[in-house]
């Protein structure tokens, strides 16, 4: 259905909350209230300076250390881990390690762990590929089951501490007074654990109990929440769909080996300490006595009567290197492109105030980026694309936030042809993503369903989280582990149809899963115009007291679960939802809040003026307050559009193979996008033929001219190359081709002498000589011996490689009882003449034949 300009979805209650607020300030950059507006009240509002903003960015270093050579590894056939590693571990801080054009086979993963550059020449150019982990894709749509084959569990490039780092629970320390959000200090009962310039967790149980679900919920099942947090646990559980193994009247549980019951389940620390989704890494400025100052405020408050702890983190270094914990700082990857990691492919795992910058990365399981226990990461610039297995369960996520991670910016990159753009994961307190161009969603098992898109969820515990000015397929919240609250979308287009896909389930703008609480979408442009046809506003099941989730396309989807359609909406999401000031192109309008009478939509929350790499173009360029262009040029959009399809350098070339012999056909093409390739024989494809080379079985002569070509294709559009023919020839054809160039014309024929030696061609093939030339000509001559011994000198030449030469001599040609001449099979030299001594002459005559034998 339409709605009306002017009505309002957002309920009373949330009408009595609504207030004129102070903006919280971002030092540098924000710096009035007047930017902020009066739309978000304090409690969604936060400080979001992400990433390297605070320090002005990401550091351009110019110092290079020390060049790697892709040749000094053969290009790519030889594993350059170790060599990579040691100048890694060689390289003074504030330098960098920089990888020359070509392929580097990384199989065993680098970890940067100190405040250096590791560097490459530019996206495909220079590449870093793990060739015993994650394979690529068949095709755009044909991934292959990495159950199918056994992918080494590694990441290519690991930045920070170690492999398993993790917060050190036996230092943790409860606050003695509730942590208010916006303050910058805490008080805790003992500080002396705790240092300036260090980080730590700040956490809080869930303090959950069994509380009551919407209507229609299947068997009216309880679910395992505090005010805050809901867990994906039910009683009665919810089989296939909890996380847990049981539950019951006292709580959620797993059972171990024994069958005895463990408390609570494991998926409550999958990526936090047990219980505490809700959590933010923090940085120490100070320490006086008891009270712990950081560098930046709290974005939630953080409360005694929930147990909250601060925790620090430890440097096993030495005793155990692979859990060495302590944040590193200042460390980054650039210009180059990464492929087949099958742990994820770039960690970030506890560091800070480091980066990925200008990153081709595709062809991975797991998470392209993933970034753990990390506070002011950045990811800038980079093309995340293709992910090997785009199936649900952790295999195919773009970027991932996980286990406490803050301050997050990821800004103008690409995310496309994924299972899921991005996850956030008991994390993701004051961190932003920003102009970004996301699409192509997907699930492997269903293609026609749409996945979330860009999101800030699947594991309860995220809050805070700003998306703004980013083009994606839509918003939503899902609610697969857990729910997440407080997420804000300001000045986004969400087209709510995929680019490459049929989209024919859960078809929506922007949706938000049972438990989103506390969401604002302001000042956003949602559809696509001209194609709203059958598409509602509201989905009806907004309404309350109904499950009638509609079918089709809408704009607004909120307060579902799409595993328990016969739930009535979850009335908190949707009348707790500010929606003010979004334009759609169903409507054509842009529709306001009543109740908010600030009709300004700020220009950025997180911004105070243009950013650098906008250039010339129009910033925002989402503009839902324009009456005649609400969306104008997003530089990471155009990048993806300016990839054209694969053009071909070097096309497959004909081959002429022996009997039992393979042939291999290749093609070079441009790098950009995900290329597939499919070659065919004789315009039928070839299973499995799906890679840059074609080889052939061992050929007989029924392979004989048959015709071979390539499909190479991108996301873009396919390029065919020129057809290769295939000539399987016998050994003597390959001799004829060699001398004459050809094998029927007449003077190449078996029994030709074109040279005049009376050696037919056949014999000089045998013999290994040259046709065309009428000194190559084979002798063989026989002279007596009397002085000083009685007896023959057999010769014959001229010798050739590979023959074997077998003399033999009878004493009556009509009898031809020929034998070899005994123990002897001839030399097997590369020219010139053997000679034979036959010392007998008892016979009153003698013959002498020689055979001559080839491979």
């Amino acid at each position: 259905m339409k709605r009306n300009c002017n009505s309002s979805p957002i309920g009373a209650t949330l009408r009595g909350l609504l207030f004129a607020f102070i903006a919280l300030v971002s030092t540098g950059f924000l710096t009035s209230a007047d930017v902020w507006g009066t739309i978000l009240p304090p409690d969604r509002a936060t400080t979001w300076n992400p990433g390297l903003m605070s320090v002005g960015g990401i550091s351009n270093r110019t110092t290079i250390f020390t060049n790697v050579s892709a040749s000094t590894y053969a290009n790519g056939t030889q594993d350059a881990s170790a060599g990579i590693q040691a100048a890694l571990e060689a390289c003074p801080a504030g330098q960098v390690v920089l990888l020359s054009p070509g392929t580097f086979t990384v199989n065993n993963f680098l970890l940067i762990h100190s405040a250096i550059t590791l560097r490459g020449t530019g996206p495909g150019v220079t590449i870093l590929q793990k060739t015993n982990g994650a394979r690529p894709r068949i095709s755009a749509t044909q991934p292959v089951d990495p159950g199918t084959y056994n992918p080494d569990p590694q990441p290519l490039v690991i930045i920070g501490a170690s492999r398993w780092p993790g917060p050190d629970s036996t230092r943790s320390q409860k606050l003695t007074a509730d942590g208010a959000k916006g303050a910058s200090f805490i008080t805790l009962q003992n500080g002396s654990v705790f240092n300036a310039g260090k980080f730590v967790l700040l956490d809080e149980l869930s303090g959950a109990f069994w509380q009551p679900t919407p209507a229609g919920f299947p068997n009216n099942a309880t679910v395992w929440a505090g005010d805050r947090v809901a867990w994906n646990l039910h009683w009665p559980q919810q089989q296939y769909q909890d996380d847990c193994d049981s539950s019951d009247a006292t709580g959620p549980y797993d059972t171990d080996g024994g069958g005895q019951v463990v408390r609570p389940p494991a998926a409550m620390s999958w990526f936090c300490r047990p219980d505490r989704p809700t959590c933010e890494i923090k940085e120490i400025a100070s320490v006086n006595g008891n009270v712990i100052t950081f560098t930046t405020p709290l974005h939630i408050s953080y409360r005694t009567n929930h147990t909250a702890q601060l925790t620090p983190y430890s440097d096993y270094s030495g005793s155990l290197p692979d859990r060495a914990s302590d944040q590193i700082r200042n460390a980054g990857i650039e210009d180059m492109t990464v492929l087949g990691g099958a742990d994820g492919q770039v960690r970030f795992e506890n560091a800070a105030y480091s980066w990925a910058k200008n990153i081709e990365n595709a062809q991975w399981l797991g998470e392209g980026f993933a970034v753990n226990g990390c506070f002011r990461i950045e990811i800038r610039a980079s093309n995340i694309h293709d992910g090997s297995w785009p199936e649900p369960g952790g295999a195919g996520y773009a970027i991932s936030l996980a286990a406490g991670s803050s301050e997050i910016l990821v800004e103008d990159n690409i995310s496309i042809n994924a299972c899921k753009n991005v996850v956030v994961r008991s994390c993701g307190a004051g961190s932003v993503f920003s102009y970004n161009f996301a699409d192509d969603a997907w699930d492997y098992d269903n293609p026609g369903w749409v996945e979330c898109g860009l999101n800030a969820s699947h594991m309860a515990g995220p809050h805070h989280v700003l998306f703004e000015g980013n083009y994606g397929v839509n918003f939503d919240s899902d609610y697969t582990h857990g729910n997440a609250i407080y997420m804000t979308c300001l000045r986004n287009w969400f087209s709510g149809q995929r680019r490459n896909f049929t989209d024919l389930g859960n078809i929506r703008c922007i949706g938000a899963a049972y438990g989103s609480w506390w969401d604002s979408f302001v000042g956003n442009v949602l559809g696509r115009t001209g194609q709203m046809s059958g598409w509602s506003y509201d989905d009806p099941a907004m309404a309350g007291n109904n499950p009638n989730w509609s079918s089709g396309p809408v704009i607004w989807k909120l307060g579902y679960d799409p595993e328990r359609w016969s739930m009535y909406a979850d009335l908190a999401t949707v009348t707790n939802a500010i929606r003010h000031g979004n334009f759609d192109y169903l409507t054509d309008s842009q529709v306001w809040e009543p109740s908010i009478p600030d009709h300004v939509i700020p220009s950025s929350y997180y911004l105070s003026a243009k950013p650098a790499f906008f250039g010339g173009r129009a910033w925002p360029w989402v503009q839902p307050e324009n009456t005649t262009q609400q969306v104008y040029s997003l530089p990471a959009l155009d990048r993806y559009n300016a990839i054209p399809i694969p053009a071909i350098t070097n096309q497959p070339q004909s081959q002429t193979v022996n009997v039992g012999q393979t042939a291999t056909f290749t093609v070079r093409t441009t790098f950009g996008l995900p290329l597939y390739f499919q070659w065919r024989k004789n315009g039928a494809d070839i299973g499995g033929a799906t890679s840059a080379s074609y080889t052939t079985s061992a050929t007989t002569t029924n392979d004989n001219s048959e015709v071979f070509n390539v499909v190479i294709s991108n996301d873009k559009g396919s390029v065919t190359s020129s057809n290769a023919t295939l000539m399987v020839v016998t050994s003597y054809q390959s001799w004829q081709l060699q001398y004459f160039g050809c094998t029927n014309c007449p003077q190449a024929g078996p029994n030709a002498d074109p040279s005049g030696t009376g050696q037919n061609n056949w014999f000089k093939y045998v013999a290994g000589l040259n046709p065309t030339n009428p000194a190559s000509r084979f002798v063989m001559t026989a002279a007596a011996i009397t002085n000083p011994t009685t007896g023959f000198e057999l010769t014959y030449g001229p010798l050739a490689a590979s023959r074997t030469y077998r003399p033999w001599s009878c004493t009556n040609l009509a009898v031809a009882n020929w034998t070899t001449l005994t123990g002897y099979l001839g030399p097997v030299t590369n020219g010139g003449n053997a000679t034979l001594t036959d010392p007998n002459l008892a016979l009153l005559a003698k013959f002498y034949r020689l055979s001559i034998s080839y491979p």
